[in-house]
């Protein structure tokens, strides 16, 4: 692997916070969104990301980059978390407000994964790679579950 610069450690951090605001977005929704998903999936939702923030850890730790990494995690999670809070604002209890949100989110991240796509080919390192992929496939089924979810919902709801 190559040497990671400060630009790849700040972008790793951008997808550890990601990671660290879906898992904290799960637990202030888990009631909201276990009347579509059982305690099991919620759980297996929050093990995956958990899993994406272990591994990103993990890889700029041995990079020697994990300074810079957690400094523009902990400022990209507050920017995420306000966009967030100001989007779901009072709607926690809205199953339709937090799909539109995690819409949103996940297609935000996934552009972010698409980054670090290329930031782990130029580093050419396999571990990146990796956890690429298993990271762009969890959120595009996460944003396909919103779009399914809100699809049903217009169309249940045109008579309302």
């Amino acid at each position: 692997m190559s040497e990671m610069n400060d630009f790849a450690a700040r972008k790793f951090g951008e997808v550890l916070a990601f990671a660290e605001t879906f898992n904290d977005t799960v637990e202030r929704a888990k009631e909201t969104i276990g009347k579509e998903r059982s305690e099991e999936q919620i759980q297996q939702l929050l093990d995956t990301s958990t899993d994406h923030a272990t591994r990103i850890k993990t890889i700029v730790l041995a990079a020697g980059t994990s300074e810079s990494t957690l400094k523009k995690a902990a400022a990209t999670n507050t920017k995420l978390r306000t966009m967030r809070d100001t989007y779901i604002g009072d709607s926690w209890d809205e199953l339709t407000e937090i799909y539109e949100w995690l819409g949103f989110y996940t297609g935000a991240a996934i552009v972010h994964w698409a980054l670090i796509e290329g930031v782990g080919e130029g580093l050419e390192d396999d571990e990146t790679a990796g956890l690429v992929k298993d990271a762009k496939e969890f959120y595009q089924q996460l944003m396909n579950d919103s779009i399914k979810h809100l699809h049903e919902v217009g169309r249940n709801r045109t008579g309302d």
